[in-house]
């Protein structure tokens, strides 16, 4: 069972989180309780839990600086922030300590057990991971063993602990290049991390295995924490136990890296995509239903959690159009609307759609659909009459 600790200040909410999960059905127990940051990180030292699911609201230490702790000295250990702050900076901060879940409160059992399931699967690969270097290193001191008592051995029979913490790769370049690389630039961080290894190691079956293994595992985690399936990545490039006859040569190893890391990075596009989308569609219907109101860029911005300059440009980059030429349509499409249904006087209009000067909104009005309120409502008559006939 995978051990959890519950971190929150409030005893009342400390009650319910305990409550809203049947820990030992699940699969987890509970291993403690603190009420403060502080408390929280002796007891993680004692226990070493699994996963902390922790509050950022706290007194003495809050949850991110205990965040910020155990990702340093213990960072094999998940942490869930459990909380009521929406705040894009917390959120960001949050996301740079290494969090894997950050929840926003009120958030259901079923949330949570969702959360610790993909945070479980994470857990899974790692402990596989583990599980394969420790057998690398245990085959590469047999293999050093067995070279010392053979003359003369046979090449790629095993390899030495020394050449295997020579293959072990520099995972900042490949977690840099998940996080913000291109599809292009990874078969040249491919052939770098080959460059780093040296020709002589690469030549090594088991050092080229231990090395897809060791990328394979930091795409996977990666790839788990944007929520994708693994199931999709699998589809994609193929599951790590099949892909024997693609590291036989150093070409081919090459190839299905490039090719893992090119997916990864296309799956990387495609959630960040139907993110933006989705976020421009919920600032569409903000705009939508407030048009008449006093609107801005930045109460919108704030609206879907982002800050005022990265949501101007992605407004744009997503539309075609900057936030007020899209503000300024809809209202026009209100003001037709209006003019065209209603008796209500072009002032009356002005402020129906938002507008506080009647003259501005004339003056933008004769702009955009090139003839002032009165004449469009004159002309929409004179049609009407037209067809009446």
């Amino acid at each position: 069972m995978l051990k959890i600790l519950l971190v929150e200040g409030e005893a009342a909410v400390l009650e319910s989180l305990r409550k809203s999960v049947h820990w030992e059905e699940c699969g987890y127990t509970c291993v403690g309780e603190a009420s403060d940051g502080e408390l929280a990180y002796t007891l993680i030292k004692e226990k070493r839990p699994d996963v902390i699911i922790t509050n950022i609201q706290m007194p003495l230490m809050d949850g991110l600086e205990l965040s910020r702790l155990v990702r340093s000295e213990m960072p094999d250990i998940k942490i869930i922030i459990l909380t009521g702050c929406s705040d894009f900076r917390c959120v960001q901060r949050a996301l740079r300590l290494g969090v894997s879940e950050y929840l926003l409160t009120p958030a259901a059992g079923a949330v949570i057990v969702e959360a610790l399931a993909r945070i479980r699967k994470i857990i899974e690969r790692e402990r596989e991971q583990r599980d394969f270097l420790d057998r690398c290193h245990r085959e590469g001191a047999v293999g050093r063993a067995e070279s010392t008592n053979r003359a003369p051995p046979r090449p790629n029979r095993a390899v030495s602990l020394s050449t295997l913490d020579a293959g072990q790769i520099d995972k900042t370049l490949v977690e840099r290049f998940l996080r913000s690389g291109v599809r292009s630039e990874a078969r040249a961080l491919v052939e770098e991390l080959f460059g780093k290894i040296g020709r002589a190691h690469a030549e090594s079956l088991l050092l080229r295995q231990y090395l897809a293994m060791d990328i394979h595992f930091t795409v996977s985690a990666f790839v788990g924490r944007l929520g994708i399936d693994q199931e999709l990545l699998r589809q994609r490039c193929g599951a790590i136990d099949n892909i024997a006859s693609e590291l036989s040569s150093v070409e081919g190893t090459k190839r299905y890296l490039s090719h893992l890391l090119t997916e990864s990075v296309v799956l990387r596009d495609e959630v960040s995509q139907r993110r933006c989308n989705a976020l421009i569609r919920e600032a569409q219907g903000y705009i939508e239903e407030n048009y008449n109101s006093d609107i801005s860029l930045n109460k919108v911005a704030k609206f879907v959690n982002v800050s005022p300059t990265h949501f101007s440009a992605l407004f744009r980059q997503e539309t075609g159009t900057t936030f007020i030429e899209h503000l300024t349509s809809v209202r026009m499409g209100k003001a037709r609307e209006l003019l065209c249904c209603t008796a209500m006087k072009a002032s009356e209009v002005a402020y129906e759609t938002g507008y506080h000067d009647p003259h501005y909104f004339s003056h933008l009005f004769k702009k955009v659909n090139g003839c002032t309120p009165r004449d469009f409502r004159y002309k929409r008559k004179a049609e009407r009459c037209r067809q009446e006939r």
